[in-house]
């Protein structure tokens, strides 16, 4: 649209609203040196699947980590939205599931407390 002073414009258009689910995970979820989740984590993901399948979402995952993500550690995101996906088509997801994929490095002195006391 060109706006030009004194003359009327007319713009239209549309919004949605949606509905995102967030999981943060940090370096303790994951099984040391591996891409796999830890047992306790993994166990919870067809709950997630589960209440993805109520109503059409987004899936925004962050990954929250202390280190340089050199080797496998890189590859940890992605491999748990493949899997996060595998499982939404065996659940019989009945939309396009989303997953938005985000990683953090932290760093300072209080990067060193995050996933204590899990």
């Amino acid at each position: 649209v060109r706006l030009t002073r004194g003359k009327m414009s007319k713009a239209n258009f549309g919004t949605a609203l949606e509905n995102i689910v967030s999981l943060n995970l940090n370096d303790a979820a994951f099984v040391p040196g591996s891409a796999m989740l830890n047992e306790k984590y993994a166990s919870e993901l067809g709950r997630m699947v589960e209440a993805l399948k109520a109503e059409e979402s987004t899936l925004k995952l962050t990954y929250n980590t202390q280190s340089d993500l050199s080797g496998s550690e890189r590859n940890r995101l992605s491999e748990l939205a493949d899997q996060i996906q595998d499982l939404w088509e065996a659940y019989g997801g009945d939309y396009d599931l989303n997953i938005e994929k985000t990683t953090i490095r932290l760093t300072g002195p209080k990067a060193n407390h995050i996933g204590e006391g899990e």
